[in-house]
């Protein structure tokens, strides 16, 4: 409890009627990032002017799993009409690279996985926002076909996203593809025939549409079908530090998959750290922890 809290108070929550719905906005797919909201206060103090020109006091953020993400007026919608399923951000960006018309999220179904979370990876994990900078960090996760190979066609995406504008800023989008030093036991799936079955569609006989590739003799490669980012994204901004850090786990314990942990310059973008929790030949151990506690831990 906010002890400084001085509206939703216990007593005012518990009263009926003090809380009723204001306007509902529709977006194109689950959400399971928790929103974030950035002040009037806050914003005020940021350059620039709000991508649709308008004037805008409390705004809150929201990621899907269509990887989309979204901006919305926290206080009003002019336009809502109550029983319409009507979407009116102040801006919106599909988190897909300018000019690319073939990448998707990822499908739930080429991960082989439990579904819990169907039919699209394309963002599970909360994003970040810097108040002092005006920029929120977010990861999409794409499967494409076209411009990636066929026995590897997924990649993860960081961004840096000005929080006015909507627009990628800092040089991103960035593909994520750490390296970990280590021992590598090699991916134990069987890849499927590319001959009896087109790649990537739904499969049910055990193998894979995801060759992992090949890691220099001593290091771990990443898995961009497989890792799962599902804790907050971390940014470490106090006593001069400035690094985003991501922390991943899997899809349902769906194998291979590591705990890794994969930082970067937050002004660059630039990889500036790696780290697995398993260097020794093995699998799992991941990390499905909160940010703050990931954020404990590096300290």
């Amino acid at each position: 409890m906010n002890a400084n809290e001085t509206i939703l108070t216990p007593s005012f929550v518990h009263t009926s009627g003090n809380l009723i719905p204001l306007f509902s906005e529709k977006v194109d797919g689950q959400v399971f990032a928790q929103p974030l909201y950035l002040s009037g206060t806050t914003s005020s103090k940021l350059p620039g002017g709000w991508a649709d020109g308008q004037t805008h006091n409390n705004v809150v953020f929201v990621v899907t799993e269509n990887a989309t993400l979204y901006a919305f007026d926290a206080d009003q919608d002019p336009k809502y009409v109550k029983g319409h399923g009507t979407s009116n951000p102040i801006w919106s960006l599909h988190l897909v690279p300018t000019g690319n018309t073939t990448a998707v999220p990822i499908p739930q179904i080429d991960t082989n996985s439990a579904p819990d979370i169907r039919p699209l990876f394309g963002d599970t994990a909360t994003p970040v926002i810097d108040s002092t900078q005006g920029i929120i960090y977010v990861v999409s996760a794409l499967k494409d076909t076209a411009t990636l190979p066929a026995s590897h066609p997924y990649e993860q995406l960081l961004w840096a996203i000005d929080v006015k504008s909507g627009q990628p800023v800092n040089g991103g989008p960035v593909v994520i593809n750490p390296q970990f030093n280590g021992s590598f036991p090699g991916d134990r799936n069987t890849p499927c025939s590319q001959t009896s079955q087109v790649p990537n569609t739904p499969n049910n006989t055990g193998c894979e549409n995801d060759n992992e590739p090949a890691a220099p003799a001593g290091t771990i490669p990443f898995y961009p079908l497989h890792s799962h980012l599902r804790s907050a994204l971390t940014l470490d901004n106090f006593s001069g530090h400035n690094t985003l850090y991501l922390a991943y786990a899997s899809h349902s314990d769906g194998q291979p998959y590591s705990g890794f942990v994969v930082g970067y310059n937050a002004t660059t973008l630039q990889q500036t750290t790696e780290f697995t929790t398993t260097p020794d030949n093995t699998f799992e151990a991941g990390i499905w922890m909160g940010a703050l506690v990931l954020l404990s831990i590096l300290h």
